[in-house]
């Protein structure tokens, strides 16, 4: 027996399709048919939309000089990238082009070749006739790496830049980007920071200087501070050319709160460098090996640790560097007996 409804209870009804319409009244989608849209030719609307463009461009402009607009052509520049050399990095990326206009840090303990990763990329936007520049905080470049991973005929697109405080790096990175930024056709541009805190403030130095005779104390830590105010300060510069910065980043452990004697490996230099970076690479070097024909290499994991671009926590194992004389401590190749060597 079916149960009466209490008064006030019942249902609106619900409401009937347009007689001739397919679809229900209540949903409202617009059809490309009932628009008369025409892709890529000239129609109606597609003239007023572009007139529309055209005026709130102009108005923008107006109340923002500062602003910029530009195609999505244009904008490849910075929203494209690189095609990637590698098919290792295309599988850690998860895309086939290497970012531009972006901030990546390389992180990892001592020896983990962090350096020598830093010099492929900044090999990579020299291939596509860019220029490189590798900002030496620590006094410890290496030529050899350049030499031996650089083609000969495109070293002298690769220059150091010695620097004594951290003010210096940072400047000589906002100046370089820039001056690039005001050139008609811009090219591809690697800023290496090696490393992002290594040097201090010049108040700091000269504070050191003219009160403790040159002697170290414990301070305020204004190194992180600085670097968050730069990043910040930089961002809108770096995302409007076909810049790379490379900032590279020594790793400490730190005990995880809330697990005791658990630990991780967290960089130096800042933890709201992690807010304004787009990749983030943590590297562990590996044992040396062996090869056949008297080769041996290096070999380092390669985490991707966060990727604005796509899936992180990837990670792939490559050989760095390959050498031709005998290396210490590393193993002969099984088959031929061979020790590695490096090269001459």
């Amino acid at each position: 027996m079916a149960k009466k409804k209490k008064a006030g209870t019942e249902s609106a009804p619900k409401a009937a399709p347009k007689k001739g319409s397919k679809t229900p009244a209540y949903k409202r989608v617009i059809s490309e048919e009932s628009l008369q849209i025409a892709h890529g030719g000239s129609d109606p609307y597609s003239d007023a939309r572009s007139d529309v463009q055209a005026t709130l461009a102009q108005a923008m402009l107006a109340k923002n000089k500062t602003l910029q607009l530009k195609t999505m052509e244009e904008s490849m520049w910075t929203n494209g990238g690189l095609p990637l050399p590698s098919l290792a990095f295309r599988y850690l990326l998860c895309q086939d082009a290497w970012p531009l206009g972006r901030s990546l840090t390389l992180t990892g303990e001592f020896g983990s070749n962090k350096s020598t990763l830093a010099v492929e990329f900044a090999n990579w936007l020299i291939q596509f006739y860019g220029v490189a520049y590798m900002f030496d905080a620590e006094n410890k470049f290496n030529p050899d790496i350049v030499y031996s991973q650089v083609p000969l005929d495109l070293v002298k697109a690769f220059e150091l830049v010695k620097v004594h405080n951290q003010q210096n790096w940072q400047g000589g990175v906002t100046t370089l980007f820039e001056n690039v930024k005001k050139i008609e056709y811009p090219f591809p541009v690697c800023a290496v920071v090696d490393s992002i805190s290594a040097l201090k403030p010049a108040e700091d130095i000269l504070k050191a200087n003219t009160e403790r005779g040159g002697a170290g104390a414990r301070s305020h830590p204004s190194v992180p501070l600085l670097n968050a105010d730069w990043l910040q300060m930089i961002a809108p510069t770096l995302s409007a050319g076909p810049f790379l910065l490379v900032m590279i980043q020594h790793s400490r452990p730190e005990e995880v709160a809330g697990l005791p004697g658990v630990t991780r490996n967290v960089g130096k230099g800042g933890r709201s460098v992690g807010y304004n970076k787009s990749l983030a690479f943590d590297l562990k070097a590996q044992k040396m090996k062996g090869r056949s024909h008297g080769r041996g290499g290096a070999y380092i994991t390669i985490t991707v640790s966060k990727n604005a671009l796509g899936p992180g926590g990837r990670s792939i194992t490559v050989p760095l560097r390959w050498h031709r004389e005998p290396i210490v401590g590393c193993e002969a190749d099984p088959e031929t007996g061979l020790t590695p060597t490096r090269q001459k």
